[in-house]
């Protein structure tokens, strides 16, 4: 049981720059559900697809996605995160961290390559980590009031992650990434 127990928990540590949030209502705080959160399993690859706004523009949106440096106070479950090395519009960025599910945790490492189109493009491949492949788009478009996220992933993970739970575990872990980004823009935002 423990075996199980410590490959859910590394399911949960997959996705630490998911970037992203959902409109609840017109004066209501970013509010994106799990079950908003698309997961597919395609032999050993997993795709999560989420679509969903956040009523902040552009700009104070691709400053909290690109805060990697500062991403620790974004991510409760990040006790590192920072840029390696920057050429140009490429990043490498490494992170750690300790994923909670209930009493049990497990700590979790990432190192990725991030290509950036500024305010409108967040692209990730996965050079180290708690994956085999991970490949990740994040596209922001402007919308009166807000900004639109179009968010899809595609990875295979280097441990067995259950069909019947993998899609709970990945939808929970990012609602709850995606809506503490969410907040932290909405902070932002009002601030200024």
């Amino acid at each position: 049981m423990d075996s199980c127990r410590r490959l859910l928990l590394r399911a949960l540590s997959l996705l630490p720059l998911a970037p992203g949030l959902v409109l609840a209502g017109a004066n209501a705080p970013a509010r994106i559900d799990e079950d908003e959160i698309q997961v597919r399993r395609q032999g050993e690859t997993w795709t999560v697809e989420a679509q969903f706004v956040v009523p902040v523009p552009p700009s104070v949106a691709w400053e909290v996605l690109t805060d990697f440096d500062n991403m620790t106070a974004i991510l409760t479950n990040l006790s590192s995160s920072r840029v390696l090395s920057r050429q140009g519009q490429v990043l490498q960025v490494e992170q750690k961290g300790r994923a909670r599910f209930g009493i049990f945790s497990f700590a979790f490492e990432s190192l990725r390559e991030i290509t950036l189109t500024p305010r409108r493009r967040i692209q990730a491949r996965g050079l180290a980590g708690n994956t085999r492949q991970f490949e990740s788009d994040m596209v922001l478009a402007p919308l009166d009031g807000g900004t639109r996220f179009s968010y899809r992933v595609a990875m295979v993970p280097d441990f067995w992650l259950p069909s019947l739970l993998g899609p709970s575990l990945l939808q929970h872990e990012l609602a709850e990434q995606f809506n503490a980004m969410a907040a932290e823009m909405e902070k932002r935002f009002a601030v200024r």
